[in-house]
């Protein structure tokens, strides 16, 4: 593979993830009437990321099935798109996922949407400061046939054993956020409904898979103005920036 070829014509997967740690904690089994109330209100106001609710003593998901057409019957497959942990709420923006699904209509948008779910969930859960913010985007590019393990390590061999994986971790930081580059070569496979039952999985290529994390270097209170900066942070780097630092990861 000629690494200067990737463009966006070769990504089959974007996913945006947006973590926020809180102090303090949200108490899951303490507020559980004022979280139902912001399911409710999120299903209602942004159908086309809530849908279906999951809970437990200590669980509060919300998912919803994507496909690639939606006036089209056939499969789908349902994401998590927002998460309760122990450290804050984590909100997934689906952009563009490999079929069959596709395009969900966010990659102008998720910034505003992210905006003002927020508002809609502390409006119903006061008191709780954000002290981290981290923008993770998931990405893979698909490479066709070739495999681009070697792109992890010089060594496609060693001792007679030959390289079949890897990854390569990479962190900068500037004087407001860590950045992390994660990339990792993937297959790429294609699941078969048989008239019978079973499912037939084949290898139909390869792909590079990059995950890029930015967050908050200090851990404080933030501001909205923080926030909109780190986010603004993370978004430069898709996508000329990443495409160019890929075009250059192996020199």
């Amino acid at each position: 593979m000629d690494e200067t070829a990737l463009s966006l014509n070769d990504v089959m997967s974007h996913v945006a993830t947006i973590g926020l740690d809180v102090f303090p904690p949200i108490e899951m089994k303490d507020e559980r009437t004022r979280l139902n109330m912001f399911f409710e209100d999120a299903r209602e106001r942004w159908p086309d990321l809530y849908e279906r609710l999951t809970t437990g003593e200590l669980e509060f998901r919300v998912s919803r099935p994507f496909r690639k057409d939606p006036q089209v019957q056939g499969p789908t497959i349902p994401v998590d798109t927002f998460v309760l942990t122990p450290r804050g709420p984590v909100f997934v923006f689906p952009l563009r996922l490999p079929d069959p699904i596709g395009i969900t209509g966010l990659e102008s948008r998720f910034r505003e949407v992210f905006t003002d779910v927020c508002k809609s969930l502390w409006a119903r859960l006061p008191g709780h400061k954000i002290v981290r913010v981290g923008l993770l985007r998931d990405v893979i590019f698909s490479t066709g046939m070739t495999d681009c393990a070697f792109l992890m390590s010089k060594r496609s061999s060693w001792l007679e054993a030959k390289l079949v994986g890897g990854h390569r971790l990479i962190h900068y930081r500037d004087a407001k956020c860590n950045i992390q580059l994660k990339f990792s070569p993937v297959t790429i496979g294609k699941v078969t409904q048989l008239p019978v039952g079973a499912k037939f999985e084949q290898s139909v290529g390869s792909g590079l898979q990059v995950t890029l994390d930015v967050n908050n270097t200090q851990v404080r209170e933030l501001q909205e103005t923080d926030i909109d900066d780190i986010l603004d942070r993370a978004g430069r780097f898709w996508p000329d920036e990443l495409l160019e630092y890929l075009r250059g990861v192996d020199s």
